[in-house]
């Protein structure tokens, strides 16, 4: 063999060799090296360059789990990086790797699910992200292994789900799942897993204002965390601000200073622990405590650090930014310098939003809702300081439409609370800030008599009236599904689609944005756009509660009520009653000053309704006369031609029966003798959605304590009269039960319920109706009816002791089983106020029930009730306020048996006789000869 052939020879042997051991060894290495370097880069691009490279070696060379468990690992490192569609690509893909080959790994299929949920929920993407919990949810049920051999992760996928129910407003749900995620947190055996879970329960009990709650278990977090760790300074900033929220702004002070000084020391090691979002809460925890303190130096320096934090970021906008902006008009505020307040809040208005341009959007872009409503109002407050030392007519008008402004911000806040958290921010903020609108509103109106502000102050005592009514309306829309889930998921999903896109334009700041994110954000606008229509059309009741949060104007209430109604409206504030009067096609505006004692005087003449009277006369001629001259007699003259009254109460007005007020020494002329009254949560609430019945109404009736074996201490022995005058279909004693209710009301028109109720003032939700006691659950409780899907009826009659007894709340009204009846969807309720005797209650229902059926309005059919008791020589044993003034009408004062035209065959047999002799005779006189 010659020399060269050798040399090839030789050169193809040790290629062929070096070629054998890379395809042994060397694949291996590669992927693995490979996932390696993925895990180590920076960049986004080259994190997925490097995995995808390693994923595809690895299904090459079969080793399909290696390359799930990289889509996984891959997916995770983006999602801590914020980067949520990237990764949600790589955790699909790793599921169609699992699918595909068949890879029998229980735990690594739920860790796909999970943090495919996690995604979306962050996104956030609510419809998809309720599908992969669920999905996640049913494979822990299915595989229950999972649990014992991840609990650590599942604790996580937990948490994940608790906070993506927290955002969308079932804190029920939340906590569960976060009670979840605490019991495997210790069956993990993980101290700093367990101080987390411990951390968002607190979390969850400071948004529900429960401060005593939320700290213990923030202390029980911070006991877990590292001492010098960055979690214990978390731990103490965290406690610190609930501390603030119960008054204890001195504690919470060291405690954040000392957190931050640690903070410090942390970062002086390692400057990789740096953390911007603890340095912008510690410094506007620290700020919020110190203007408590009325330091208000050191709240401004700290504030100031805040917002300086932000503009280092390059962040234009963000919660902590915006509240800071808030913070700094609040502190020139109480320094009296408007104008500097007005400049700070129009910075907390702007960096509590997401910029729209020139373009309208379906769902406004916020970076914070609660923070542009209190910039909003600080505003509101800064222009209302300016006009009280000019007392310019421009600077009121831009005060009153501020304020106004602000108060359709809180009612649009309002929806997205939960009832807890919605209540206690209308006493503290809501309420306050109504009070003063009224009052300038009515200022404004005397110096102009414009109708344009008249129409304006009957907007706000309507929309306080009604808010939280309207606000229940829609939690149970939602929570009872009378709107489906899906199209609530979307719903949200939108919303903050919305909301995450126009952030990424705002973070775009100088730079141009992409034509793709500008595409994109115009999509997602028409899809929004085509969904609120969608919505308007097919549950309007939801979209009207959810987005149109104009009451009923005045010009619409005034040209829909005929000339025999008036509206009277009343709203309290601490010094004047103010009252508008809406009648005959014109309305009036009057304000009194509430005289000393007054809670006092509705109270005592209150007392001297409800005792029985036995043989003694009416007390209470003095109260009433007192209050007929303070309430109605500045109105007499204008509504003496009228026979109808609604009445909208606000405040204490709600323990008043307006029905016994009277002319001193006049008691022939009760209110309730004259007029037909009924009672309105609002105009709104009272009118739209007003129905037309057609023919008799299906009447369901209950009489639980009727019979013969009940107990005469419970037995209301007029009760099975009562429900046989009614007729229909009805229940009495042991046939009367809550589950027949239950089954039976869906059918019905009318609802009567002859039995026992009883108020409870101190807890108002623990109030009930009592069915027959033979069956173990026999209690109907408010907190029911509220949730029972009673739309259908035209009416419930509560023929029963306190139906319209209860608490009052500044927030809420009269919290009674009427109400209740209300926000279950009855628009007529006919309820008594208070204990009276059976005897008189059965007969007043039966007469009331007798002037329905001849087709009179129910206000109508309930004077000619009242008047009865004073006609009837029968009834004047019961001439009494005590018996007839108990009865309540509240809402729609419909016609519930509509006049139906009845057979007579004598008169349509005369008719048909005459028509054929008028037809004869006008066949002669048409001169129309017969043919030969």
């Amino acid at each position: 063999m010659s020399c060269s052939s050798k040399r090839v020879l030789s050169f193809l042997l040790g290629f062929f060799t070096c070629l054998f051991a890379n395809l042994q060894a060397d694949p291996i290495v590669s992927h693995q090296s490979l996932f390696k370097k993925a895990m180590a880069e920076q960049t986004v691009g080259q994190v997925e360059s490097y995995g995808r490279k390693a994923c595809e070696i690895a299904i090459r060379q079969k080793h399909f789990q290696d390359a799930a468990s990289y889509y996984l690992e891959i997916g995770k490192v983006l999602y801590n990086r914020g980067n949520y569609l990237p990764g949600i690509a790589q955790a699909l893909t790793g599921l169609k790797v699992i699918d595909r080959f068949k890879i029998k790994n229980d735990t690594l299929k739920f860790k796909h699910f999970s943090l495919l949920a996690a995604f979306y929920s962050r996104l956030p993407m609510n419809d998809s992200a309720t599908y992969w919990f669920t999905k996640s949810n049913d494979w822990l049920k299915q595989q229950p292994i999972v649990s014992k051999t991840i609990p650590a992760e599942v604790c996580g996928h937990y948490l994940n789900q608790a906070l993506f129910h927290g955002w969308t407003g079932d804190f029920g749900r939340s906590t569960k799942y976060l009670h979840e995620a605490l019991v495997l947190s210790k069956e993990a055996k993980s101290v700093r897993l367990e101080s987390i879970v411990y951390n968002y329960l607190g979390n969850s009990y400071y948004k529900a204002e429960n401060f005593i709650q939320a700290d213990q278990y923030y202390r029980k977090a911070l006991a877990g965390y590292k001492s010098g760790s960055l979690d214990n300074c978390w731990g103490e900033i965290i406690l610190a601000n609930n501390l603030r929220a119960t008054g204890n702004a001195s504690r919470a002070i060291l405690q954040i200073q000392r957190a931050q000084r640690q903070y410090e020391q942390i970062v002086k090691k390692d400057p990789l622990q740096y953390d911007f979002d603890f340095e912008i809460q510690s410094a506007n925890y620290l700020a919020q405590c110190f203007r408590l303190n009325h330091d208000l130096d050191a709240a401004e320096k700290a504030f100031k650090t805040c917002i300086d934090l932000h503009k280092k970021s390059g962040q234009k906008q963000g919660e902590f930014l915006a509240f800071s902006w808030v913070g700094l008009a609040r502190i020139a505020l109480d320094r009296q310098q408007a104008d500097a307040a007005l400049d700070y809040a129009r910075e907390g208005i702007n960096a509590a939003r997401y910029p729209d341009g020139s373009k309208k959007t379906a769902f406004p872009a916020m970076a914070s809702e609660k923070a542009h409503y209190e910039a909003l109002l600080v505003s509101a407050e800064a222009k209302r300081g300016k006009w009280e030392k000019s007392q310019d007519l421009e600077a009121l008008v831009a005060t009153v439409l501020a304020y106004d402004e602000s108060l359709n911000a809180a009612a649009r806040l309002r929806r997205n609370m939960i009832p807890v958290e919605s209540k206690q921010f209308h006493i503290e903020k809501v309420s306050k800030s109504t009070d003063t609108a009224v009052r300038l509103c009515y200022e404004l109106f005397i110096k102009t008599k414009s109708e344009r502000w008249k129409r304006l102050l009957f907007d706000l005592t309507e929309r306080n009236r009604s808010m939280v009514i309207s606000d229940l309306l829609h939690e149970k829309y939602r929570v009872v599904k009378e709107v489906p889930s899906a199209v609530i998921t979307v719903e949200r999903s939108l919303r903050h689609r919305t909301s995450d896109l126009k952030k990424q334009l705002a973070a775009s700041q100088s730079k141009r944005p992409t034509d793709s994110l500008l595409a994109l954000i115009n999509k997602v606008d028409v899809q929004s756009f085509n969904f609120l229509d969608s919505l308007e059309r097919e549950f309007k009741p939801y979209y009207e509660l959810k987005y149109d949060f104009r009451e009923m104007s005045l010009d619409s209430l005034t040209a829909r009520l005929d000339r025999e109604t008036a509206y009277l409206s009343f709203f309290l504030d601490k010094t004047h009653i103010y009252c508008i009067l809406i009648h005959h096609g014109v309305s009036e505006v009057k304000r009194v000053l509430l005289p000393a004692g007054f809670s006092r005087l509705v109270m005592q003449l209150r007392q001297a309704l409800v005792a029985d009277p036995v043989m003694f006369a009416f007390s209470g001629q003095s109260q009433s006369a007192a209050l007929y001259d303070m309430l109605v007699s500045p109105f007499m003259k204008s509504v003496k031609s009228t026979t109808r009254l609604i009445i909208a109460r606000d405040g204490m007005l709600h323990y008043l029966p307006f029905e016994v007020l009277a002319p001193k020494n006049k008691t022939d002329q009760f209110l309730g003798r004259h007029f037909a009254i009924s009672y309105s949560y609002s105009a709104r609430l009272t009118f739209e959605g007003e129905s037309q019945f057609n023919g008799a109404p299906k009447v369901l009736s209950y009489a639980p304590f009727a019979g013969d074996r009940t107990p005469d201490s419970s037995k209301l022995i007029s009760s099975l009269s009562e429900v046989n005058a009614w007729k229909g279909k009805f229940f009495t004693d042991s046939s009367a039960t809550k589950p027949s209710l239950y089954r039976n009301v869906s059918e019905a028109d009318v609802l009567l319920l002859a039995t026992h109720a009883m108020a409870d003032v101190k807890v108002p939700e623990n109030s009930f109706i009592a069915f027959h006691p033979d069956t173990p659950d026999s209690l109907l409780y408010a907190t029911e009816i509220v949730n029972m899907p009673l739309e259908k009826l035209r009416l419930v009659v509560l023929s029963a002791c306190e139906g319209h007894e209860g608490s009052f709340s500044k927030a809420e009204g009269l919290l009674s089983l009427a109400r209740a009846f209300r926000i279950a969807g009855c628009k007529t309720i006919l309820t008594t106020s208070w204990k009276a005797q059976s005897e008189s209650i059965s007969e007043f229902s039966k007469l009331f029930h007798q002037f329905l059926r001849e087709g009179h309005p129910a206000d109508i059919a309930l004077l000619k009730t009242r008047q009865r008791f004073f006609e009837d020589t029968r009834l004047l044993k019961w001439a009494h306020p005590y018996y007839w003034a108990n009865f309540t009408l509240i809402g729609n004062a419909a016609v519930i048996y509509p006049p139906e035209t009845s057979y007579d065959p004598w008169f349509y047999g005369a008719g048909a006789l005459l028509l054929a002799a008028f037809s004869v005779q006008a066949f002669r006189r048409s001169g129309v000869t017969r043919p030969l």
